[in-house]
């Protein structure tokens, strides 16, 4: 990782893990917060999030989705808008990284808000999810190229914060 980004993008894992008060979620936040980095959510992130408060899977999980609700405006996180042009872009991207098979078909929600990502643009998607995570780069690089997108690195809180925090 080289200078410090711009703007990140933060996965809705990232954002139960704020919403648990995990450290090392904690200690991410507070660095980029430190850096100067500009905090976006992407659109399907939000949508995770209601979802979760009106049918998740049980009354502790709405109450970290209602926490994570609150520190989007707290942390002066702010949430993508993307125009329906953007927004297709992002679909058809997701159904790409799919038809590849860089995630499984069914993880359409991941591929969408690494689509999203890309129609920002953020330099970073911070997430905790194994699926992302474990994304072959060089495929993936491959497919913004081909598709024309920015690059949108997939990195985890914990190796982002130990990234930034050994050049402080």
């Amino acid at each position: 990782m080289g200078k410090t980004p711009s703007s990140v993008a933060l996965d809705s894992n990232v954002l139960f893990d704020l919403a648990a008060k995990e450290e090392f979620a904690l200690a991410a936040l507070e660095v980029l917060k430190e850096q100067g980095t500009g905090l976006f959510i992407p659109p399907n992130v939000f949508i995770e999030l209601e979802f979760e408060i009106r049918h998740g899977q049980s009354p502790q999980k709405a109450a970290r989705a209602i926490h994570a609700m609150e520190n989007i405006s707290a942390c002066e996180m702010k949430v993508m808008r993307l125009d329906p042009h953007k927004m297709g872009i992002a679909h058809e991207f997701s159904k790409a990284i799919r038809n590849a098979q860089l995630l499984p078909y069914e993880e359409c929600n991941d591929g969408d808000i690494l689509g999203e990502a890309t129609q920002h643009p953020v330099e970073f998607l911070l997430t905790s999810d194994k699926h992302l995570l474990e994304i072959d780069r060089d495929q993936l690089h491959a497919l913004y190229r081909a598709k024309d997108l920015p690059k949108v690195e997939i990195v985890s809180p914990w190796r982002f914060f130990t990234a930034l925090n050994k050049r402080r």
